[in-house]
């Protein structure tokens, strides 16, 4: 994990990297994207759209892909909101999968 100083360092060399005129500008812009990401999923998709892989077959979304990669990019199931993340993105998950079924809220395949 990085430390305060390490932060700002960071967030300095993406300011000078982007037309943001500042720290601030960019921080803000970085959570709001960050906000966008957690409530829309991915943007590369729709919410109607349902997940295929390269066969074209649906292809259903995995905790694995909701956690980051690496160490250094650990969450903590309590404090980063992983466990409401799955909350969210299950029922989609569920409406989405052609081999569940489901009416109201009861599920079976």
């Amino acid at each position: 994990m990085y430390t305060g100083d390490e932060w700002l360092k960071v967030i300095d060399e993406f300011v000078e990297d982007t037309r943001f005129p500042s720290r601030a500008a960019a921080i803000r812009s970085l959570v709001i994207l960050g906000m966008r990401e957690y409530t829309l999923g991915d943007p590369r998709r729709t919410n109607d759209e349902p997940i295929k892989n390269k066969n074209g077959e649906y292809s259903p979304t995995t905790i694995r892909e909701l956690i980051h990669e690496g160490k250094e990019n650990s969450l903590s199931l309590k404090e980063d909101g992983l466990i409401d993340k799955i909350n969210n993105q299950l029922l989609d998950i569920i409406d989405e999968d052609p081999k569940i079924k489901r009416e109201g809220w009861e599920v079976y395949r």
